[in-house]
């Protein structure tokens, strides 16, 4: 299904460390944060466009690295910047101002809340109110666990002499910590909306996409030295330091560690993007004009499997005489 030509927003939400580790190993946690996240800010873009019937569109892109090789699993949701209205038996399309920190706050207050509520209930958190990530899953390969936590955090960087600066072309779809549309929280949860795409802008949208949608490794970054370690610049500087050295054993732990496990979908559709016979809750009217009459393939053959097969006559069985 072709994207509407509609303003888009990235919300990118940042996660304490334990709860990045336990979404790296546990796939149930992850679908609740998404789903918290996803929750809170549909809530939100109803409530600001004033249309509780209307219905926004997402994509959220999970991301399990970081800019230096590191385990880092974090969201990037791609969502329509308003929320799809049903009007004289059409979809029409209801276009927001940039959300305030408010309202920021609120989103991320409220999907917050809901993980927490979540953990609480399945167990993942004590009574400290503290992620338990060191509960390492019984049926886990301790092999597994060990390239986990050392590909986990930034580690040891280095400063190389003579080095490339770092590429920052798509720094423009990196979250600025100082733009408004930003929220964090003290035990650690960061929400950031200060990338905008505006209607019209294909190319802007089309980078965007393949942003969140990058592998975790940019083979020029990666180089072999003489005494055959590698190093991998890393995309931001910190304190100066501008590479990781490792050894091959080191690197293929790294990489073991970001390849998701089974059952762990990296892309997740929301509202009207999502796989099903209608976008709730528009209706088919709004559907077939948000579509523009098409029909997805999978839904297609979903409708297809669930439709009434035709009648068959029956054959009445040989009796025994007959043989």
């Amino acid at each position: 299904m072709p994207q509407p030509d509609v303003p888009y927003r990235q919300w990118v939400l940042s996660l304490p460390w334990d709860l990045r580790a336990l979404c790296a190993r546990r796939a149930d946690v992850l679908t609740a944060v998404s789903r918290a996240l996803w929750r809170a800010l549909r809530a939100e873009l109803c409530n600001r466009s004033e249309m509780l019937d209307g219905e926004p569109a997402a994509v959220t892109f999970v991301q399990r690295f970081g800019g230096s090789l590191n385990l880092n699993v974090h969201l990037h949701v791609v969502s329509t910047d308003g929320v799809f209205v049903l009007a004289h038996g059409g979809a029409r399309f209801a276009p927001l101002p940039e959300p305030t920190t408010e309202q920021v706050e609120r989103v991320l207050e409220r999907a917050r809340t809901s993980i927490l509520r979540w953990l609480r209930r399945d167990g993942y958190l004590d009574d400290g109110d503290e992620a338990a990530a060191h509960d390492e899953p019984d049926d886990e390969p301790d092999g597994l666990q060990a390239c986990q936590r050392l590909a986990l955090g930034y580690g040891t960087l280095v400063r190389l002499s003579g080095a490339a600066p770092v590429d920052d072309r798509q720094a423009r779809f990196e979250p600025n910590r100082r733009h408004r549309c930003h929220a964090r929280t003290e035990d650690g949860f960061d929400l950031d909306a200060s990338v905008h795409i505006e209607q019209g802008d294909d190319r802007g949208r089309e980078r965007l996409v393949r942003y969140c949608a990058r592998p975790a490794i940019v083979l020029e970054r990666l180089e072999r030295l003489p005494d055959a370690r590698y190093t991998y610049r890393t995309k931001y500087t910190r304190n100066g330091r501008t590479h990781r050295v490792m050894t091959g054993t080191e690197l293929l732990a790294r990489i073991a560690a970001l390849v998701p496990p089974p059952r762990y979908p990296l892309v997740r559709y929301h509202g009207c993007f999502r796989a099903g016979p209608h976008l709730a809750p528009l209706g088919r009217a709004q559907a077939a004009a948000a579509t523009g009459g098409r029909v997805h393939p999978h839904l297609a053959a979903h409708r297809a499997a669930l439709a009434p097969a035709r009648a068959v006559p029956r054959v009445a069985a040989p009796d025994a005489t007959d043989r």
